[in-house]
């Protein structure tokens, strides 16, 4: 194989790459923009490559925000520049016209690439970066620009007040073309009169001099110089002596307005001149320029993309179609049918393809030649954006009837003459494109040699794309690692192809099915049968089972991943409403705690006008010691209810806060009493507290409810709450209540109100209850103490289907749960997870409702 990259020489010529580039190319501006797309060759290094594709990808962005773009066509400026090396010599006034043009359109793309952006704190960076490369230094250019444009009308012509001397001279041509204009329709007026000339006769121009036209016999009559006369003779083209120093001292005048025309030009020559070398390289510089936003014009009308691209050889490119054949059917109102083309290390670098004739074979094989070289272009190329490509040293191609007169060789000469070439030089940077791979020479042989060809080619790690019909190299790269089968697709309804590539399974030629629709005899069919026998064609149709059936799951597979695409869009509309909610919860929360603080305001007047009057009472320094405790512990209570993160539990604070509140008054007020006052001398009996047991009435201090307790034990407590919520908690979280108690919390409980933040307590609670227990690597008690905690919450709040995580192991934890479910209150029954989803090492428990 050659050093160059590709092999042989018209590799390009072979995929297409040179129409590409002429398709590119009808997007260019300047010729030095067609020059340089015609140009681009294909890099080996992958930060290059990246470098290049990055330019596009700017500039496609670009073209996508930008509503005016500098489009007006920059001529060459070469040829002008170059006339410029004799000393001299100037540009004429379209060339200057050109130059001014040129500079115009480059300042105007110079102000697009180089924009800004703001980082922040400051700072700023190009919002180009790759573009603003190309940009070079142009200063003093646009001042060039500016003059010359000053001194030409739109039609390139100098203006008349381009130098106060031509301004002179044109306005003395003007008064004299005017005054022989008048002294011409004099003469001529004079001369019908006299019948010397026709009366529809009009006066003309001979040589760049006004003329009469003359009858022949009346010459004599008209005294002037005659400048030429008509085919037959009769009429004479004369100019009257009366204008002849007219018409010199306009002669002379155009000479003296040229040689002033001749001087501003030179003068307008001058600094172009001096900035020849800045010139050149601002028409280079636009030249790529030109060159990348005809790229990114022809990536947008292909729909194109720019795969991730890896520093080694990969090829994993979805829905990848031909823009050359895009190009050409969509002229014909047709479209391209995109091919998912997968090579992977190691397992899958080269693939067989095989099927029917003119099913798509050759097609696809192009496609990945062309597709590679195009990238390394730095061309994006027409796949799915999440397409992934690699880079390669070496691309090869052997394709086509290659029959070598010159150097007498026939096409299976040929083929082996490229197959010598890319067996000595191919290797793991190499992708080898092989059509019809052995053809050309008697099967058997041909396809043994081709099958130590392939073999030799995987030893080698190359990687390929490899038509053929031959069963040996089919079977073969079912049996081997590094190669793998693919199949171009065919109705066997419709009995046509469908163009469609499908990798993992050979393909079938259909020969017997397509023979039978073209009309061969059946005699012939059935001889053609028996000779190749049963067996091979029940292996075909096996095969073409395998690949309908893998069409039929492909098309499932395909349903599924719509299905997950919607379900994650579902999954993200929920978690913005989430988040809203989320942000509303907050804003309830600030206003429940501004309330608490405005409430807080309220008592603490409260509390001091209560003071106020114990003093004023001459009340018991004790009293007022009380009073103000109370309000110093309301206070510390009511900060503690703002650090609540649920809206309901500040609420339910205020609430207790409010209530303690009323029964510090209704003591006070029983204090002032006699009957109280008489109390007090005596001596206060303490009672202890008495442990709760199962019956009592408790109130669960972690929740501030208020229940029966129906179970306890060394480590839970069961609470039942209006006689159906089951709460369970631990027994140092539950107090007894008293007779006094009772009563009061009964009638709370009475309230909606109470009942209201009970129900949004567990409301709540059920919000941050997850329905899956993980009780892995716990020991079995500590296992089945969570699973009771974990059953009973979830029970409470009015769940009917939980998961345990217990894993497989020795299977004693699950043995133990199960144990526990059996007789477990409220357990309905339970069953393993399904095996796709942990089996045996989940239990899935339902519970009664």
């Amino acid at each position: 194989m050659p050093s160059d990259i590709t092999y042989p020489s018209d590799y390009l010529d072979k995929v297409g790459y040179y129409d590409l580039l002429d398709l590119i190319a009808l997007e260019c501006h300047s010729s030095m923009g067609r020059e340089m797309v015609g140009a681009l060759t294909a890099s080996t290094r992958p930060d290059a490559i990246r470098h290049r594709l990055e330019r596009v990808r700017e500039m496609r962005h670009l073209l996508s925000v930008t509503m005016e773009l500098p489009t007006r066509r920059v001529a060459d400026l070469r040829p002008t520049l170059g006339t410029l090396r004799a000393e001299g010599s100037y540009l004429t006034e379209e060339e200057l016209a050109q130059v001014a043009q040129a500079i115009v359109s480059y300042e105007a793309w110079s102000r697009l690439l180089t924009k800004v952006q703001d980082n922040g704190a400051g700072e700023v960076s190009p919002l180009y970066p790759s573009l603003s490369r190309l940009v070079v230094g142009s200063e003093g250019l646009q001042e060039i620009a500016q003059t010359i444009l000053r001194k030409l009308d739109p039609h390139g012509r100098l203006v008349d007040n381009a130098s106060p001397r031509l301004a002179e001279l044109r306005l003395a041509l003007q008064r004299e073309e005017r005054a022989i204009a008048k002294l011409m329709r004099g003469l001529l007026t004079a001369a019908q009169a006299a019948g010397y000339v026709e009366e529809d006769a009009q006066a003309t121009m001979r040589s760049g001099r006004p003329v009469l036209p003359v009858t022949a016999m009346h010459k004599r009559q008209i005294p002037g110089i005659v400048h030429d006369e008509s085919a037959t003779g009769k009429t004479l083209y004369i100019e009257p002596l009366e204008v002849v120093e007219a018409n010199n001292r306009i002669r002379e005048l155009e000479s003296e307005e040229h040689r002033e025309v001749i001087e501003i030009l030179r003068q307008l020559t001058a600094p172009i001149r001096e900035r020849r070398e800045t010139l050149s390289q601002l028409y280079l510089s636009m030249g790529r320029i030109d060159a990348v936003c005809a790229i990114a014009r022809f990536a947008d009308e292909m729909h194109c993309s720019i795969p991730e691209v890896r520093n080694k050889p990969t090829i994993q490119w979805y829905q990848a179609v031909n823009p050359i054949l895009q190009h050409t059917l969509s002229q014909e109102g047709k479209s391209v049918v995109p091919q998912d083309i997968l090579l992977r290390y190691p397992n899958e670098r080269i693939l067989v393809i095989s099927g029917p004739n003119a099913g798509g074979k050759s097609v696809c094989l192009k496609t990945v030649g062309l597709l590679q070289y195009m990238l390394q272009s730095g061309i994006p190329i027409p796949v799915h954006p999440d397409s992934v490509a690699g880079v390669f040293k070496h691309l090869a191609i052997e394709i086509g009837d290659n029959q070598s007169m010159e150097d007498d060789l026939s096409t299976y000469s040929s083929h082996l003459k490229h197959m010598r070439a890319m067996s000595a030089a191919c290797g793991a940077n190499s992708l080898l494109l092989i059509d019809e791979f052995g053809a050309g020479t008697e099967p058997e042989l041909g396809g043994a040699i081709a099958e130590g060809l392939l073999a030799l080619f995987n030893e080698q790690r190359a990687w390929g794309v490899i038509t053929t019909h031959y069963r040996n190299l089919k079977e073969y790269a079912t049996t081997h690692k590094g190669i793998v089968n693919g199949a171009m697709l065919y109705d066997q309804k419709e009995m046509k192809p469908l163009y469609e590539l499908s990798i993992g399974q050979p393909g079938s030629s259909f020969a017997l099915e397509i023979a039978r629709q073209q009309g061969l005899p059946r005699q012939v069919l059935e001889y053609a049968t028996a000779l190749v026998g049963e067996e091979v064609i029940q292996s075909e149709r096996y095969v073409q089972d395998i690949v309908r059936d893998k069409q039929y799951w492909q098309r499932k597979r395909t349903e599924i991943e719509h299905r997950e695409q919607k379900l994650e869009r579902l999954l993200a509309d929920y978690e913005a409403r989430l988040s809203k909610l989320k942000e509303q919860r907050q804003d309830l929360l600030t206003q429940a705690q501004q309330e608490a603080a405005q409430l807080l305001d309220q008592s603490r007047a409260q509390i001091e006008r209560t003071i106020r009057e114990i003093k004023e009472s001459q009340a018991e320094r004790q009293q007022t010691k009380e009073a103000r405790q109370a309000l110093s512990a309301y206070s510390e209570q009511l900060a503690q209810a703002e650090t609540v993160e649920q809206t309901g539990s500040v609420e339910r604070e205020l609430e207790r806060l409010k209530r303690r509140k009323e029964r510090k008054e209704r003591k006070r007020k029983q204090g002032d009493s006699p009957e109280r006052g008489a109390q007090s001398q005596s001596p206060v009996k303490l009672s202890m507290p008495q442990p709760p047991k199962e019956g009592d009435e408790v109130r669960v201090t972690t929740m501030n409810v208020v229940g029966v307790l129906s179970e306890l034990s060394d480590n839970s407590a069961t609470v039942v709450v209006n006689g159906r919520i089951r709460i369970t908690c631990k027994p140092n979280e539950i107090v007894r209540l008293g007779s006094e108690r009772k009563e009061e919390q009964a009638q709370a409980t009475a309230q909606p109100a109470r009942t209201t933040n009970v129900v949004e307590h567990l409301h709540e609670r059920r919000l941050d209850f997850s329905d899956r227990l993980d009780v892995r690597g716990m020991r079995a008690a500590e296992a089945i103490q969570a699973v009771q905690y974990f059953l009973d919450d979830a029970i409470s709040l009015g769940f009917n289907r939980v998961e345990i995580l217990h894993g497989t192991g020795t299977g004693a934890l699950r043995v133990s749960i199960r144990e526990l479910l059996d007789h477990y209150p409220g357990v309905s029954h339970y069953h393993d997870e399904d095996v796709r989803f942990g089996g045996a090492g989940i239990t899935i428990v339902h519970l009664q409702e």
